[in-house]
């Protein structure tokens, strides 16, 4: 018996995060710190969520406590996937060795939602069971007889 497929509210892509999701994240007060491609994702994400809920980014300076939360690019020798979650007074860090880890830190803060910016959580390694993928027009199943493309 196939499952119901469910009713999404108005304006809600099934293949997206709700805006209202990035709610706990837009609007506080982050630092991003390192540069690649998916640095750039992971800044673009957090730019147009405090946009929509008044926080504010600012790339690469000194950390220095006045940020809730502190996303970067460090040396631990994480590898490609994983991050490092922790919350220390009063801010909360997630660091990745590669911009993969950090791409899934960020999730990882959007899923937890407003208790990740409460209390203290000790250190935490991640260590993601499936690759980070983008989705395009190859994933598409195509039409039998017509070829892909």
């Amino acid at each position: 018996m196939p499952l119901p497929v469910p009713v999404l509210p108005e304006g809600v892509d099934p293949a997206w995060l709700p805006p209202a999701a990035f709610r706990a994240v837009g609007s506080r007060r982050t630092l991003i710190r390192g540069s690649g491609p998916l640095v750039e994702t992971v800044h673009g994400e957090v730019a147009e969520a405090c946009r929509r809920f008044g926080g504010r980014v600012v790339r690469d300076a000194v950390p220095d406590g006045t940020y809730d939360l502190v996303l970067g690019l460090g040396g631990d020798g994480l590898g490609g996937e994983a991050f490092a979650f922790a919350r220390e007074d009063g801010t909360t860090t997630v660091t990745a060795s590669g911009g993969r880890g950090l791409l899934h830190g960020l999730f990882h803060v959007v899923r937890r939602g407003e208790a990740a910016f409460t209390g203290a959580w000790a250190r935490e390694i991640h260590r993601p069971a499936l690759a980070l993928r983008m989705l395009d027009q190859l994933d598409e199943p195509c039409d039998a007889g017509r070829g892909s493309g």
